[in-house]
């Protein structure tokens, strides 16, 4: 098996948990780290060998195979394409790109270059959702008539929360639909297998002007032009319905996703709170709850299973087995895995722009793949 050499653009919080990641991977070897702020220093802090401050420059000196790409969405387009034009793999953190006809070339070239493709939608990996998504595909529920849940967090209750994401010059038309929207609106694909064809949103914008802190203290006032809060009504391409709450405006709340997938003969659940846990809901029986386990799980399940029953796995092992995917296919042109390719991450631009525009015409929107 070949071994990969990596380089890592963009250092916040999720560059970090990339590099957590990578470390842990087989066949991947880090050498490389591309930031535009002290990046020696934290290349150093880090032990990462190469540090760049521009990622051409660490596309065309490093000798990487493979490029994590974990910085603002706006950048996304040019980065990736620079990579791929260079023959070098991309995973891509989401929201994709920063409008739909960026998400539709990165695709094309992707394709015409011939290099692996993912966008990092790591909640298709942790078991307890995989798990259902294969019970929903093997008739388990039957036919799936609802799907409901939602996306909740609390980080922008306060006005003086400010963060690029909030300006659409940066994020893209919308902000709270795409930042987490998509992950759950791919999950939802994901597990029941059908696609959404028509969108009914209302969009929220709380505070219209936010407080901006400054580097001296005190702060400024910002014009906000995208959503904190965004409710959806969804219709599936095979009659089922559904609907999600995505709010960043939910005090309490710091990183909680859910989902319930109904179908004519049980549901299914997974709620993050539990995250190594599904319950399959039953009419006149007791409901079941599938705990992280072996012996428990679905199968094609099995292999994200790293620890023993009891033993949690988490955000950090989702990120894992996610990559371990992409790596493994890089080998194997034949491989059919289940992380998200490029073609997804334009798939949920797709449905954000959908509910960006239902929420600004007061209408039902067909989605047009």
């Amino acid at each position: 098996m070949k071994t990969y050499r990596v380089g890592i653009a963009g250092l916040g919080f999720i560059g970090a948990a990339h590099i957590d990641a990578v470390r842990r991977i087989e066949n991947a070897e880090l050498v490389a780290l591309a930031d535009v702020v002290d990046v020696e220093a934290k290349a150093a802090r880090l032990n990462i060998p190469q540090a760049y401050r521009d990622y051409r420059e660490m596309c065309d000196r490093a000798g990487i195979d493979v490029l994590h790409i974990c910085t603002p969405n706006d950048t996304h387009f040019e980065i990736a394409l620079y990579a791929m034009e260079r023959g070098i793999h991309v995973l891509c953190e989401k929201p994709f790109m920063h409008d739909v006809e960026q998400a539709r070339t990165a695709v094309a070239l992707a394709r015409a270059a011939g290099v692996r493709n993912a966008v990092n939608h790591h909640n298709r990996f942790y078991p307890a959702p995989n798990n259902l998504k294969h019970l929903v595909a093997d008739g388990e529920l039957g036919e799936i008539v609802s799907v409901h849940g939602g996306y909740v967090q609390d980080w922008l209750v306060r006005e003086t929360d400010f963060n690029w994401r909030l300006l659409s010059k940066n994020t893209g038309k919308t902000m709270v639909t795409a930042d987490i929207g998509s992950h759950w609106m791919d999950l939802a694909e994901f597990i029941t297998g059908r696609r959404i064809v028509q969108v009914f949103a209302e969009f929220a914008c709380v505070y219209p002007v936010r407080q901006r802190g400054l580097p001296g203290g005190g702060f400024e006032p910002v014009a906000v032009d995208t959503e904190e809060i965004s409710y959806l009504m969804l219709r599936f391409d095979n009659g089922a319905i559904g609907n999600a709450a995505i709010t960043a405006m939910t005090a309490g709340e710091k990183n909680h996703i859910f989902m319930t997938v109904s179908g004519k003969r049980q549901s299914g659940t997974w709620d993050s709170t539990a995250i190594n846990d599904m319950t399959l809901g039953r009419r006149g029986e007791g409901n079941v709850v599938i705990t992280k386990a072996q012996d428990l799980v679905h199968p094609a399940t099995r292999p994200l299973v790293a620890y023993p029953g009891g033993h949690a796995e988490g955000f950090p092992d989702a990120f894992l087995q996610n990559f371990r995917q992409f790596y493994r296919s890089i080998d194997d042109p034949d491989a059919k895995p289940e992380y998200a390719t490029f073609t997804d991450g334009l798939r949920n631009m797709i449905l954000c722009e959908a509910a960006y525009d239902s929420a600004h015409s007061g209408k039902w929107v067909v989605v047009v793949a």
